[in-house]
This record gives C-alpha cells, sequence and structure tokens, in this order.
C-alpha cells in the first residue's frame, strides 16, 4: 500500500532511519497456519476494524506506535469501502516496540 520513512535519534551519536512497509492482503486463511519469525513477531490476531480503532485511539499499549501508518491504512479501507460489517484484519505485533 505504502512506505514511510522514519529517522529517530536514539542516541547522541547515533540515528535510526527506518522504513516501515505496510501491505493489505486479502486472503482467507488459518493464523495457526501462519510461520512467524518468533524473534520479531509476538503476536498475529483477527479483530474487527472497528474495535481496532477505538484500540488505537484510547492508545493501547498492544499496538507499535505507528499513528500515521495506522490513519493511512484507515483512511484506505473507509475509501475503498473494504469496512463493512464484520471484516476483520490480521495483525502483527513486533516485539521490538513492545
Amino acid at each position: 500500500m505504502f512506505t514511510l520513512k522514519t529517522t529517530n535519534s536514539a542516541a547522541e551519536n547515533y540515528v535510526e532511519n527506518e522504513f516501515q512497509d505496510v501491505f493489505l492482503i486479502e486472503k482467507s486463511l488459518k493464523l495457526s497456519s501462519l510461520k512467524l519469525e518468533k524473534t520479531e513477531v509476538s503476536e498475529v490476531k483477527l479483530i474487527d476494524f472497528k474495535q481496532l480503532e477505538m484500540d488505537i485511539e484510547e492508545g493501547r499499549e498492544t499496538f507499535c506506535p505507528h499513528p500515521e501508518e495506522y490513519a493511512r491504512l484507515f483512511e484506505y479501507l473507509r475509501q475503498t469501502k473494504k469496512v463493512i460489517r464484520g471484516f476483520r484484519l490480521g495483525l502483527s505485533s513486533s516485539k521490538r516496540f513492545r
């Protein structure tokens, strides 16, 4: 869908440059069939779109802090009318940001 570049000064002499690639995949599958990289992903789950929006707005700590990515994803889903009753998203959480 899109890529965002971020730059953070993690320490006085250290700058962290990152790219966040955001993908939206429409596929029917069982979460149990996914093979996760245990050092990179702490959780994958299905969540209702409206519940995800509320959780992000409330600042729940279970999500990686990427407000711009969430805003662009939500806008895309609204514009393409992919947000329908019962629509659920598969989410993965990075251990790095926990």
